[in-house]
């Protein structure tokens, strides 16, 4: 089976490059026979980091050439279809798919969120194209409600969770990450991830009495990590500065070795999606930063507490996080159930994938 993979792939977001991963590795679980091609801004670091084929997304004409040989397109992970940032996104994504049907290449939405999209023309778009869907899979149930919306009819959404759920923890790497670093792990570590948006910059004093909080009443030492380079880079550098106690951790191997710096923490603060994914992956307290809906979504589902940006104070993001630390030991059952059942709820896009397969076979 030949299959054309199309996502925010080669940009080194952790998040994505997390559900690459994933897709990628439940593929060769459930389909040994199969071989991936993927969508990406940087082939050659796709094809080192994942052990794929790869394809230059941007020339629409190694697109179609590749979609003439496929026999499926998975168009996986993230919010592809939406205008919140510019329309060029969702533009981009539903060029793929109208080509993937002139070339009568069935076509999946694997573990997506939708929206918003505004654009009334986009919307005719989006519901056409999703109309001609073979299935839907998606990651939250505000994703399923808003497809209703936009009058998707003919395919029925299926509610699954997010692939990098699944992402193995490389955890040699990360410990190797946190002696580059020069991070003494024993005694706890809080990590921290934030991303540069409009307002991120009053979290700064807030965090600094977090982190001294921590490392007073719990003994947890901090560290800044980037989830995403360079464009995370310089707001964890910013967190260091701020507290001096701070360390700047970097995983350049890539998600599974950052997914393993995560299993080793205590509490995850993170205005990244995946930073609370990973963290609920393993079992770990987190508090979610939201900038987004999509990590109101996910954190409602996985028991986590979230706070919105604009809305964030002192006194309720100290009193979230101490939350957390104090009830760690005590929530631990709850939190690795909660794993298992986010978990399956992944698994369940390879089933719907699998049902798909055997249908056409």
């Amino acid at each position: 089976m030949r299959c054309v993979i199309s996502g925010y792939y080669g940009f080194s977001n952790a998040g994505d490059e997390a559900v690459l991963a994933a897709i990628v590795q439940g593929l060769a679980r459930h389909f040994p026979d199969c071989r991936p091609c993927v969508l990406s801004a940087d082939p050659e670091a796709t094809q080192r980091e994942h052990g794929v084929e790869a394809v230059q997304r941007w020339c629409l004409g190694d697109v179609w050439r590749e979609l003439a040989g496929a026999d499926l397109l998975i168009q996986g992970g993230g919010s592809l279809i939406q205008d919140a940032t510019s329309t060029k996104s969702a533009l981009y994504y539903l060029a793929v798919l109208r080509m993937a049907r002139m070339r009568r290449v069935p076509a999946m939405v694997f573990a997506q969120g939708f929206g918003p999209l505004r654009n009334p023309a986009l919307r005719l778009v989006a519901r056409r194209e999703y109309e001609a869907l073979a299935a839907i899979t998606a990651r939250d149930e505000e994703t399923i409600h808003e497809l209703r919306r936009l009058g998707v009819r003919r395919v029925e959404p299926v509610l699954t969770a997010d692939p990098a759920l699944l992402l193995q923890p490389d955890m040699e790497a990360a410990t190797a990450a946190l002696q580059e670093a020069k991070v003494d792990g024993g005694s706890g570590l809080l990590l921290l991830s934030l991303r540069d948006w409009a307002g991120v910059d009053r979290l700064m004093p807030m965090l600094a009495s977090i982190t001294e909080s921590a490392r007073s009443r719990y003994g947890l030492r901090a560290i800044a990590v980037p989830f995403q380079e360079p464009e995370d880079v310089a707001i964890a550098e910013a967190l260091c500065r701020t507290d001096r106690h701070t360390r700047l951790v970097r995983c350049p191997d890539g998600p599974a070795q950052l997914m393993g710096v995560v299993a080793q923490t205590r509490a995850v603060v993170s205005m990244r999606l995946h930073g609370i994914i990973f963290a609920a992956a393993q079992a770990v307290p987190a508090v979610g930063i939201s900038y987004d809906p999509k990590l109101n979504a996910f954190g409602g589902r996985a028991r986590q507490p979230v706070v919105k940006l604009g809305g964030c104070t002192q006194e309720r993001l100290t009193a979230l996080v101490d939350g957390i630390l104090a009830e760690a030991g005590v929530g631990s059952e709850k939190r690795r159930a909660t794993a298992v059942e986010l978990k399956a709820a992944a698994e369940r896009n390879f089933d719907a994938l699998s049902g798909l397969v055997t249908g056409r076979g």
